[in-house]
This record gives C-alpha cells, structure tokens and sequence, in this order.
C-alpha cells in the first residue's frame, strides 16, 4: 500500500504543493522543533519565500531568540529535509493558543483556515497509508 503513498507525493509534486505542504508541516511542528519553552512564548504564523514569521510574546524573547536564530534555523533545515528556511522574523504579538495542532484547534470550536484544514487531510492521508501496510 506504499503506492498510494508515492503517488500522493508524486501528486503534490506535480502541481508544485509539495513545497508548501512541508512549510505547513513546519509550522505545525513548530513546538516540537523548537522545544517547550520557545514553544510556550512564540507562535510560528506563516512562512513566505523561504522565510518564516514568528509572534513572540516579547522584545526580551524576540533579542533572545534572535541570538538562537542560527540554531533554530539549522533544526527546523533538518526536519525540513534541506534549506527550505532561510530566515525567520520574529515579531512582538499575541501568540495566543500557542501548540495547538489543527485537532485541539478543532475542538475548541474556533474556525480553521484552509491552510489547518489542508494540513489535517495530509495527515489523515498519512494515517490511512500507514494503516494499510
């Protein structure tokens, strides 16, 4: 059943999503790359010509994690597979509901945004594939 896999890749590479879905995917592990304690103070908001935007619950977080940037830059390269992000911005906002996957997301009954919705199907995909092998 690997074959449905593949072809699902092959899919999202013909019609130039699969970059996309990966920036999607690294801002939903954003938590994970970053660990807990980055993750409880930031928010990963959106990536965009290979540069990612960050909210950051402050300017003392913001100057810290400026200094972390070429680690966290390297980590998230990593889970990326190669340099798909170049630079991060991080900016002063709410990072509100910090962590929250698209099923939390879900169940707090807020609406998602296609991009979530997007990201929820990769996933489902993902399971049905792996179920079946």
């Amino acid at each position: 059943m690997q074959e449905v896999g593949l072809i699902i890749n092959q899919i999202l590479q013909q019609k130039k999503m699969w970059n996309r879905c990966r920036q999607l995917l690294i801002i939903d592990k954003w938590n994970e790359l970053v660990g807990r304690e980055i993750g409880a103070v930031t928010r990963a908001k959106q990536v965009n010509k290979k540069v990612i935007h960050v909210l950051v619950k402050d300017s003392t977080w913001s100057y810290h994690l400026t200094l972390l940037k070429p680690q966290l830059l390297e980590k998230i390269n990593r889970f990326a597979g190669e340099a798909m992000i170049k630079d991060i911005i991080f900016q002063i906002g709410d990072v509100g509901q910090t962590g929250m996957n698209v099923n939390e997301h879900k169940a707090s009954g807020q609406p998602g945004s296609d991009e979530e919705c997007f990201l929820e199907k990769i996933r489902n995909l993902k399971k049905l594939v792996s179920s079946n092998d």
